[in-house]
């Protein structure tokens, strides 16, 4: 597998493996009331060695779906019967290059799609258990974040992990030297991975009683003292933690975990100390505490020293940046939230953040370009959608302000601004009378008619304001055009 950035030894490998790969699209079906076949992104493979194979019989039972919407499998149209069996050393190949993704890339939507061709491909195999059970385990992973398929995700990772242990399996002993095989090449996890994995399934199920007895058996104790302050048993996380201090009393985490409890800025002051100003974490709580208090100066400085101690903190830049904005530095919000935006580019508050305080800066062109920015990653954002009208109406982008409220009238149904209606309005009428050329007079009569079909539209869905039907009856006269 492709840990410590051992990427090459990955490529190589697949080089060694006789093995071509080439994610396409295929004509099929996902949900069992779909009408027409759509295309479904699957992993093509060819084996150029044609290994002989036959599917095992011993491979861990792939737990089924079980959903009255989607399909257990993607049903092709074409069918698959180009599929190529591979050997078991060639699918944990696949398995590691799938890793190699996982590790590279950011996990969006898209990745999902990606992730499950190379997971089905494996999975639909059924050759070589420990390559079998390494696949199923990071379906789990994919799966307990997804609704219609958590489910599955919780037992599938249970009978994994009663296999590990050997429960309910009567399986020969000679049977199960053979499981080793490949254990290595396939990158399974340990019996204490599987158990976290199904630990966090379970927590994403709400099952978090049962998440913790878990965490308590593999003394995952971080995780353990999260779910005490889920199920509100702070009592029980304090004494956890004072017991483990007393087996570890320079843990300075620890005591970081104690302030998280108790909510006592003396036990972050006292990690600090503990770590000459070393721990990230101490600064970083003691900073969200500070914002709580409402101490902004004093939470800022806590932010800002604990992303030079770690720079990589989402969380904390965006906290970092709402602290500036409260102190009225402006200019230092900006910082932080571009930083935002360069780990997270979907973070759309950022983005809506970032552009206020450009607007505080006097930047408003600016500020416009960048809201737009913020619409691509939450295009349903009443409020958003908004801000950027009142932007393109300040930066005179009247096309694109008559979009916005068009687009205003599609989330709210009506939309009642009798201001923004007259400027717009005041402005398309300054460009008619100004227009001294043909190309100028051409962009004043397309605005005049975007502006006439919003009028329409406005009149059909609301009562209009007599400032709105002034400007609308004007537009319509100007236009000759007498049916009002």
């Amino acid at each position: 597998p492709p840990f410590f950035h051992n990427i090459g030894r990955c490529r190589h490998a697949l080089a060694l493996s006789n093995l071509n790969m080439e994610l396409a699209g295929k004509l099929g079906k996902r949900t069992r009331f779909q009408q027409r076949d759509i295309a479904q992104l699957v992993l093509n493979t060819e084996s150029t060695a044609s290994p002989s194979v036959t599917e095992d019989l011993d491979v861990p039972t792939n737990c089924a779906l079980n959903d009255d919407t989607l399909l257990e499998n993607i049903a092709l149209s074409e069918g698959d019967d180009k599929a190529v069996g591979l050997s078991p050393l060639q699918l944990a190949v696949v398995l590691a290059l799938y890793r190699l993704e996982r590790r590279s890339e950011h996990c969006d939507e898209l990745f999902m799609e990606r992730a499950e061709a190379y997971l089905e491909a494996i999975i639909r195999q059924r050759r070589g258990w420990a390559v079998q059970a390494a696949a199923l385990l990071a379906r789990c992973e994919l799966e307990r974040t997804k609704k219609r398929r958590v489910e599955r995700a919780c037992a599938q990772s249970e009978l994994i992990c009663k296999l590990m242990d050997g429960v309910d399996d009567k399986t020969s002993n000679s049977i199960r030297e053979k499981r080793c095989g490949l254990v290595l090449a396939s990158g399974l996890e340990p019996f204490w991975g599987a158990y976290s994995i199904h630990a966090e399934t379970l927590q994403s199920l709400g099952c978090t009683s049962e998440a913790l007895l878990l965490y308590e058996k593999l003394e995952m104790w971080n995780n353990v003292i999260e779910c005490f302050k889920q199920l509100g048993q702070l009592e029980k996380a304090e004494a956890l933690i004072r017991r483990l201090l007393l087996e570890r009393p320079n843990d300075s985490m620890l005591v970081c975990l104690l302030g998280d409890i108790t909510m006592e800025p003396s036990y972050y002051e006292t990690a600090m100390k503990m770590s000459n100003d070393r721990n990230a974490r101490a600064r970083k709580s003691l900073g969200n505490l500070m914002i709580l208090r409402k101490q902004y100066e004093s939470a800022y400085e806590h932010l800002r020293r604990s992303l030079e101690l770690q720079s990589i903190q989402l969380g904390v830049w965006f906290n970092a940046g709402y602290c500036a904005w409260k102190l009225e530095h402006y200019a230092d919000a900006v910082t932080c939230y571009h930083r935002c935006v360069s780990l997270e580019p979907e973070h759309f508050e950022a983005w809506n953040n970032l552009s206020a305080a450009y607007i505080k800066l006097g930047q408003k062109e600016r500020a416009r370009k960048i809201l737009l920015e913020a619409l691509k990653f939450n295009f349903e954002h009443p409020k958003v959608w908004e801000n950027y009208l009142l932007l393109c109406v300040d930066t005179a982008e009247l096309d694109q302000a008559i979009k916005a409220f068009h687009r205003l009238l599609d989330l709210n149904k009506q939309q009642k601004d009798d201001q923004v209606l007259d400027i717009i309005a005041s402005n398309v009428l300054r460009m008619m009378k100004e227009a001294s050329d043909e190309l100028s007079k051409a962009q004043a009569d397309s605005l005049k008619a975007e502006l006439i079909k919003l009028f329409g539209r406005l009149s059909s869905v609301q009562t209009l304001s007599s400032k709105v039907r002034s400007s609308k009856v004007f537009f319509k006269i100007y236009r000759k055009d007498y049916q009002i």
